[in-house]
């Protein structure tokens, strides 16, 4: 059987590739699931049938390192490189450097309301009508190594990452929704509070 009810959770088996095994999983609007299997690539699956990168020509046909669908059913898709894949019913846009995205591979993506917030390697960026800006603390630090990003209801964004735990308050975060080039201010916690660990 392809899936089984146990203590609650459904058990799906896994596309019959070659991977070593599942790297991101969301649902999307629909209900169908959509999973990144490393070395092999993007499958969803609709009714009992995997389908590689849901039949989207333009999807790029390897792994995404991330995925998550927003609150308004859009998905998306983070991948090496500064690149992300948004799938809006059944429409594909690429994003990339020529697009402002300079994260380098994309660890984070998280939507909240307007806000479209990317994390990766090399620091973290905002979709500002249509292109992406990098977000950068005062004097210039930079959000390396994000892969967690959480925009609290009150408004101030919480990432983790390279440097520790950031947090920016909800004005800062207004400013910079406003005027991409603004350094916020910022609290970090890190090993000197006793956080333990690396990000991932």
């Amino acid at each position: 059987p392809n899936s089984d009810q146990m203590a609650g959770h459904v058990v799906l088996a896994l596309p019959d590739v070659d991977n070593l095994g599942p790297q991101a999983a969301t649902q999307d609007r629909g209900g169908n699931l959509w999973v990144s299997l490393v070395r092999s690539g993007v499958y969803q699956r609709t009714g009992e049938r995997w389908t590689p990168f849901g039949d989207h020509a333009n999807l790029p046909r390897e792994p995404a390192i991330v995925l998550t669908t927003d609150e308004t059913g859009r998905t998306w898709f983070g991948y090496t490189a500064s690149r992300v894949a948004l799938l809006e019913r059944d429409t594909v846009r690429l994003y990339t450097e020529e697009d402002g995205l300079s994260v380098g591979n994309v660890l984070a993506i998280h939507v909240r309301g307007p806000h479209i917030w990317v994390g990766g390697e090399f620091g973290l960026a905002l979709l500002v009508e249509g292109r992406f800006r990098p977000v950068t603390g005062r004097n210039g630090t930079e959000f390396r190594g994000t892969s967690g990003i959480v925009e609290t209801p009150d408004g101030e964004l919480w990432l983790h990452g390279a440097i520790g735990i950031t947090r920016i308050p909800a004005v800062e975060v207004r400013r910079v929704t406003q005027d991409s080039s603004y350094q916020v201010e910022n609290e970090r916690l890190d090993f000197r509070d006793g956080l333990d660990g690396t990000a991932p």
